[in-house]
């Protein structure tokens, strides 16, 4: 979306850096990084810190309202009351992109949903802090939701 602000600078490299972060391709990421100008190596830096800066901030609310009929169309918020089939939803508690309680509200507006919210999970691995008897617990209730889940989908 960003390359869709009339703005005074090209966005190619912001946008080529961000590709390769989520493509987990950090060398390349680095070098590339090391060869923007400084206003746009703060914004890079801003957005993977996760700290927001004035600029950062002003550059996401302009994609929003740019990107505003596109938002809403991609957003499960303005459609998911009209599925009709059953939905499965498995979340991480610990997932360090996508909070819970997102899953909890697309859980709440899927006519007929089953939710499952594992404390076991973070956003791409299994937490490691936890002890034997509450990693069996969770794969016990992991078990059960799969259980129901390939049981409606072979009925």
């Amino acid at each position: 979306y960003l390359q869709n602000l009339d703005l005074d600078w090209d966005t190619a490299g912001v946008q080529a850096v961000i590709g390769l972060e989520i493509q987990e391709k950090f060398d390349d990421r680095d070098k590339l990084i090391s060869k923007l100008p400084r206003f746009q190596k703060n914004i890079v830096n801003s957005v993977l810190s996760g700290k927001g800066t004035a600029e950062v901030i002003t550059l996401c609310q302009a994609m929003i309202q740019n990107e505003i009929a596109t938002l809403q169309d991609l957003s499960p918020k303005y459609w998911c009351h009209k599925i009709q089939k059953k939905v499965f939803i498995f979340h991480g508690a610990n997932d360090s992109m996508v909070p819970f309680t997102e899953s909890i509200q697309l859980a709440e507006r899927i006519p007929d949903s089953e939710l499952l919210i594992s404390n076991i999970y973070e956003h791409k691995e299994i937490s490691t802090n936890n002890g034997t008897y509450f990693k069996l617990k969770e794969f016990m209730k992991m078990a059960h939701f799969f259980s129901k889940f390939y049981y409606y989908n072979e009925n």
